[in-house]
This record gives C-alpha cells, sequence and structure tokens, in this order.
C-alpha cells in the first residue's frame, strides 16, 4: 500500500511537472512573441529617428539660410536708413540756410536768376 502511495504521489508530481512545464512553454511562447514585436517595434523607432534627423539637418539648412537672408535685409536696411538721414541732413540744410542768387543774362538778353 505504502508502494502505492508513493507511485500516486510520483504520478502527481509528474503531472504537476507537466502542467507547470506547460505552462513555463506557454509564457516563453508569449515571450517571444513580446520580443519579436519590440525588435519590431525597434526598427520602426529606428526608421522614424533616421526620418527625424533628416528633418532636423533640413530644419537646419534651412534656419541658416533665413538668418543670412534676415542678415542681408537688416544690412539693406540700415543702408536705406543711413541714405534717409543723409538725405533728411541735406533737406534740413537747405531749409536752414537762406538761398541765395545771382543775376545772370542769358544769350537773348533776358535776365534770370542762378541758385549759388
Amino acid at each position: 500500500m505504502e508502494f502505492q502511495q508513493q507511485i500516486v504521489k510520483i504520478n502527481h508530481l509528474i503531472n504537476q511537472t507537466r502542467v507547470q512545464e506547460e505552462q513555463l512553454i506557454s509564457q516563453v511562447r508569449v515571450f517571444e512573441a513580446k520580443f519579436d514585436d519590440l525588435r519590431e517595434d525597434e526598427k520602426v523607432i529606428q526608421k522614424e529617428t533616421e526620418a527625424i534627423v533628416a528633418r532636423q539637418g533640413s530644419f537646419i539648412s534651412r534656419l541658416e539660410e533665413f538668418t543670412i537672408q534676415k542678415r542681408s535685409f537688416e544690412d539693406k536696411i540700415n543702408q536705406l536708413v543711413s541714405e534717409k538721414e543723409v538725405i533728411d541732413g541735406v533737406s534740413s540744410q537747405n531749409i536752414k540756410k537762406p538761398l541765395k542768387f545771382s543775376p545772370h543774362v542769358d544769350k537773348a538778353n533776358n535776365i534770370c536768376y542762378i541758385l549759388i
């Protein structure tokens, strides 16, 4: 009887071991599937990262172009402001300075006045 009880216990342990083995095999399959998904996600992330780096490079190039254009516009604006200041200065000098005319006789003996 004792021998049979041991056999029953051993069979029970064998069955438990088989159930645990099946559970582990199932868990391994789930793990492998998740791992494959992670590998696929890694590939997608890598491609997206490369695309972002390419767009960033393009953005930086465009930013550099815009910076150059901005500097050019600033130079043109400064040049125009300087020219305006010169024009304003000449205009204000002419207004402040009284105009002087000199009489002149042309070939037809007409008297005209020349701004001096």
